[in-house]
């Protein structure tokens, strides 16, 4: 419990990502990995091996873009950073042991962003109001990456923003929430594109 309160509070990441638990959340996650690594290491071994097949694919090697990077537990980091020039990690939250991490990658940055549009906007929304649609960034990177990978999004955007409102339809929203992100992507890939668990693939 010592070491959870701790990272809670170095961890630097915008007020709205404290206040709507995605810190919590980060924290809780690499507890559970803590306590069940052997269950979990199948599955994190299968979703770093399709990125790196994704990758192996790619006839440009300039820029690969991870999002929802999280804590690097099924992304094959030192494969990525030794093949691109430059991996961008992009997530709402990086925890002080990831900044870490990555300090030993001089091409790898760690890019923090709301990919929804919708974490601010949530903070302080009223119950009885409809909940705003979402609004993926733009200009996030200069150009388009050549290989993009969305890693295990798709479900999980729209948990904790469904918890700010209660009175709409919230399995309606979730599907938006999802549906933008899936529209979004094309425009920051340009050549190869993969969604790590629906395993669908653009190329």
């Amino acid at each position: 419990m010592i070491r959870e309160w701790l990272t809670y509070l170095r961890t630097r990441s915008r007020p709205e990502a404290h206040q709507l638990g995605y810190v919590h959340e980060a924290i809780a996650i690499r507890e559970r990995h803590a306590r069940h690594r052997d269950a979990w290491e199948p599955h994190l071994r299968r979703s770093q091996e399709f990125i790196l097949d994704a990758a192996e694919k790619c006839s440009d090697l300039d820029h690969c873009i991870v999002f929802g990077s999280g804590l690097l537990l099924d992304v094959p980091i030192e494969a990525l950073a030794v093949k691109f020039t430059e991996v961008s990690l992009v997530d709402i939250v990086h925890l002080p042991e990831i900044t870490r991490q990555v300090s030993q990658f001089d091409n790898v940055n760690l890019v923090e962003s709301d990919v929804t549009g919708l974490i601010s906007q949530c903070v302080n929304l009223s119950d009885s109001k409809r909940p705003p649609s979402p609004s993926p960034p733009t200009g996030l990177f200069p150009k388009k990456a050549d290989l993009v990978v969305s890693l295990n999004l798709l479900s999980q955007l729209p948990l904790n923003l469904v918890d700010t409102v209660t009175d709409y339809h919230m399995e309606a929203w979730a599907k938006e929430i999802q549906q933008s992100h899936w529209q979004w992507l094309p425009s920051v890939c340009s050549k190869t594109l993969i969604e790590a668990n629906h395993r669908w693939r653009r190329e």
